[in-house]
């Protein structure tokens, strides 16, 4: 039988736990696929040692990374050799039939990009309610079949949904390798480096949506930390996604996103930081049950419901955008 040529790379760190059902999933992966690149991240807790034991006799390349999330991603990425890439990360699932329909997806519209949207899975297994724009965008246009999506479309709903993005999951996502190894993930923006690789390469890459991939992403529990973002990635992510919009807003204009739509868009920056800083002085009051009847508490938490209001009407007519697909006539990428 002949392999897909598709490179899959797989970052893992101190997740031993996990190993047991991901090792399995690399397992069935290896026996359609090319190659199998993996990167742990000097794991301490015997996840390499466990992957090495299980996965022996496979044509496995085991890499290690210093800590980093889109380091190791970027370091495994510059290693692949295959045509394609895909990104397995621990927990979440992507079948051999789909990986099989990803690949004839992005040859038959010559994309760099294929997206599909996973069935979200709670920390039981079970269904989870999350939903992410790539879902509202399938929904909203009743999308039934693959579609490229033109640079436009892709810029317009990005900005309307930031600093979410259609990107969605890597492990459901198929690249064109080469695409990937000449424009890496940034790792300067915490874990928006996905937002900000949607953004940078908007109008560089063919992308195409693909609603018929069936893939599966386990909802993470988010720690702390992660809620205490620092201040400089939070106004670095917004600078960038400004510096798009203002490089981008004569070429939404002109390929045939509506005025009013591209007016809304223009305030996505700055209404995604000012939530965030009220945010961040929120938590800088004190504890919760404290800082909410404090007078600045009150104030900011009447100031973070007035901007909310303005990012959900974004998004509300985002999705009335996607409602509209196909009926622009927009240019192409450039």
């Amino acid at each position: 039988m002949n392999k897909l040529p598709v490179s899959v790379v797989s970052p893992v760190r101190n997740c031993v736990a996990a190993m047991p059902a991901h090792a399995a999933h690399l397992k069935s992966l290896s026996a359609v696929v090319e190659e199998i690149i993996v990167v742990d991240s000097d794991s301490t807790d015997g996840t390499l040692d466990y992957l090495k034991r299980e996965l022996i006799g496979l044509e496995v390349i085991f890499l290690n990374h210093p800590p980093g999330l889109y380091q190791s991603w970027n370091h495994g990425i510059a290693t692949a050799t295959r045509k394609y890439c895909t990104v397995a990360t621990v927990g979440d699932l992507l079948s051999v039939e789909s990986l099989k329909r990803l690949v004839e997806t992005i040859g038959k519209f010559d994309a760099d990009v294929v997206i599909s949207a996973p069935e979200m899975l709670g920390a039981s297994g079970g269904a989870s309610t999350r939903r992410w724009p790539i879902h509202q965008v399938i929904e909203s246009s009743a999308m039934a079949e693959p579609r490229p999506i033109a640079a436009a479309e892709w810029l317009a709903m990005t900005l309307g949904f930031f600093p979410s993005t259609l990107l969605s999951s890597s492990a459901g996502n198929l690249y064109l390798t080469k695409f990937l190894q000449e424009n890496p993930f940034s790792a300067a923006y915490g874990h928006a480096g996905d937002c900000v690789w949607a953004l940078e390469n908007g109008r560089k890459a063919r992308w195409v949506i693909d609603p018929l991939v069936k893939s599966y992403f386990w909802v993470h529990p988010i720690s702390a930390n992660r809620h205490r973002r620092k201040e400089e990635q939070v106004r670095g992510v917004s600078q960038k996604a400004e510096s798009c919009f203002r490089e981008s807003e004569a070429f939404l204009l002109s390929a045939g996103i509506p005025d009013e739509f591209v007016k809304i868009l223009r305030d996505a920056p700055r209404q995604q930081l000012e939530k965030a800083m009220i945010q961040i002085r929120y938590d800088a009051l004190g504890k919760f049950l404290f800082r909410r009847f404090l007078p600045e508490g009150i104030r900011l938490k009447k100031s973070r419901k007035n901007v909310e209001r303005e990012i959900a009407h974004r998004h509300a007519r985002t999705r009335l955008f996607a409602s509209t697909l196909g009926t622009h006539v927009l240019t192409p990428p450039c």
